[in-house]
């Protein structure tokens, strides 16, 4: 959770959509579906940083009950670690010591009950973070069940659970979303994050030395859990409980860092599993520390490691700390105008008609100040599967449908780029005209104007063959017609489930010879070539697209075969190893069928 500016290409423009959502009168689950929520701009604010910052604060009170808060000094502490962490914005890692928190309070409750109140505050301020981003639902609910056991097992008192399901429900209607959309908020929020697991590749090399090192990190935290557990813990319930409880912050931990292991994600990663490993062993020996700490020279040493150690982490954060305060004080107003000045690039145009941009260039739209009308799954990349790619496509049809549309391609990690929204194509074919384009954003964007509904087309998919296919099989593409459009069903083995679900999933390279020769090599997302995409004539930018629309293409595929890979250490060529698991992971062949259009 930080401040963030304005500005246009992928990850700007979905920050700038749930910036944009504030306010306005958008349903979760049914306007926008997408990997956050109504709260979804606190992942990085633009306007609401206060509330954030407010936020942040509150969710690290959860930590009071751990600290021992005696005196005016270690009161004072407190605070600068909190205001610390509120400012770098880190407050949202919390969320990973959230059920390790839950256990150890719900172990203590029987004896002194104002750890119930603890719970109770844990339960009220972590609820919110389900609508920020998604992926806390699974952790909260799996956190209060394993405390709820143990209050049970101790006082056969169950109360956490239903305080869960009833304040989540309320915070939801509380913050303005309509109560009948909650279940399709979370089931097509995880169809999301389901397709993320699949989509996902490395962008570097593997880093082994930081897969050690996490690895290491793991190992060391489980030992720590264990020892505490024998040693503190009556019954072994209990002590199942607590290995439960570090285990899945750790697993999820791990698996943010490495399904797609570049930078930022496994640096955040770090973090999580640093936090969790300090919060157990401050936990576990805090009376050997106190007794160290007590030493007097050690106090002095102490003393000189806080402030090195401090010193380092305001070094390397400060410039988020530094725009993170001057948001929180209103200076960064100039600095908002002036990347809202960059990218405006539409102020003025289209006569305040309703208008959506494909496949990911919101952030330019709103900051024009036009009349945006997205589509329920907001970025192409994101409708993986083919549920998601129904609605995006089923809103074209709809009365909701945008009047405007500003239409590009430009594909994510050397997908096949046909697959963003396709099947939302044959509506554009069909319902919109192309008036004109533009090119202020460094690409080639084709402006399609809805056309009257007395001169729409009735452009239907007309299936060719279908038939099994084996894998690195080579596969001739039907000459007699065209365009061509494809489909397979891409489906695992049980094996590739489990291996899915530990660490990431199945990927598919698809090799295509074009006429003239030329082989091309794209990666295929299985949910999202569930539904028809264009093969050939080959599209693969915006000038291709608009050739292929004015019927002037000559890029033809020939030829292609599907391979699948699992990319564990590498990321290209994949090692004898990896080869054998993706076997392992990989059914026999697959169906595929070929379509073409037809004009009804």
């Amino acid at each position: 959770m930080q401040f963030s500016l304005p500005g246009y290409n992928l990850d700007e423009s979905w920050i700038a959509v749930l910036n944009w959502a504030v306010g306005r009168d958008i349903e979760f689950g049914k306007d926008i579906i997408f990997t956050a929520g109504p709260l979804g701009f606190m992942i990085s604010p633009i306007n609401q940083f206060l509330i954030t910052f407010i936020y942040n604060i509150l969710l690290s009170f959860i930590l009071i009950p751990f600290f021992k808060i005696e005196n005016k000094r270690s009161t004072v502490l407190f605070l600068i670690f909190i205001l610390t962490t509120a400012l770098i914005g880190i407050g949202n890692l919390i969320q990973y010591v959230i059920s390790i928190a839950m256990v150890l309070l719900a172990s203590k409750a029987s004896d002194d009950k104002k750890y119930y109140l603890y719970m109770i505050y844990a339960i009220l301020i972590t609820v919110p973070l389900m609508y920020i981003k998604t992926n806390s639902i699974a952790m909260l609910a799996f956190s209060v069940i394993l405390a709820d056991i143990i209050l049970f097992k101790d006082s056969r008192k169950i109360f956490l659970t239903p305080l869960l399901t009833v304040w989540t429900i309320l915070f939801w209607v509380i913050i303005g979303q309509p109560i009948e959309n909650i279940p399709v908020y979370f089931t097509s929020s995880f169809e999301i994050m389901s397709g993320y697991n699949d989509a996902m590749i490395p962008t570097n090399g593997f880093p082994i030395y930081n897969f050690i090192t996490v690895i290491f990190l793991i190992i060391l935290t489980i030992f720590h859990t264990i020892k505490f557990a024998f040693k503190k813990f009556d019954g072994n319930l209990k002590k199942i409980i607590l290995l439960l409880a570090i285990l899945a912050p750790l697993f999820i931990a791990f698996k943010y860092g490495f399904v797609r292991h570049d930078s930022p994600h496994y640096n955040k990663c770090y973090l999580a599993i640093l936090l969790i490993n300090s919060f157990m062993s401050i936990t576990i020996y805090k009376e050997n520390i106190t007794n160290f700490l007590i030493n007097k020279n050690m106090k002095y040493i102490t003393v000189l490691f806080s402030i090195i150690l401090l010193a380092s982490i305001t070094y390397e954060s400060y410039p988020k700390i530094e725009n993170n305060l001057l948001a929180l004080t209103g200076n960064m107003d100039a600095e908002i105008q002036e990347a809202l000045e960059t990218i405006t690039h539409y102020k003025g145009m289209f006569d305040n008609e309703t208008i959506d941009s494909y496949p990911f260039y919101q952030g330019t739209l709103i900051a024009s100040d036009l009349n945006y009308k997205p589509r329920p799954v907001i970025q192409s990349y994101s409708a993986y599967t083919k549920e998601l790619r129904e609605l995006n496509s089923n809103h074209l049809l709809s009365d909701d449908a945008p009047e405007n549309i500003l239409f590009a391609i430009d594909e994510i990690d050397n997908r096949l780029p046909t697959m963003m929204d396709s099947p939302s194509w044959i509506h554009i074919l069909n319902r919109y005209d192309l008036v004109g384009s533009f090119n202020k954003i460094n690409i080639l964007e084709l402006h399609f104007k809805k056309k009257d509904k007395d001169k729409f087309d009735n452009l239907t998919f007309k299936e060719i063959s279908s038939k099994e296919y084996a894998f690195n099989e080579t596969i001739e593409v039907p000459k007699n017609n065209s365009p061509i459009f494809v489909s397979m069903k891409l489906k695992k083995t049980a094996f590739g489930k489990l291996i899915s679900f530990l660490f990431r999933g199945q990927l598919y390279k698809m090799s295509l010879t074009v006429t003239g020769g030329e082989t091309l090599y794209f990666r295929v997302i299985a949910g999202m070539i569930e539904t028809p995409v264009l093969l050939s004539p080959l599209v693969d930018s915006t000038e291709s697209f608009l050739d292929y629309y004015n019927g002037t293409n000559p890029y033809l595929v020939d030829k292609f075969s599907i391979t699948p890979e699992l990319q564990l250490l590498t990321k290209n060529s994949s090692t004898a190893f990896e080869k054998i698991i993706t076997n392992m992971m990989t059914t026999n062949s697959f169906e595929l069928k070929f379509y073409t259009l037809e004009d009804n």
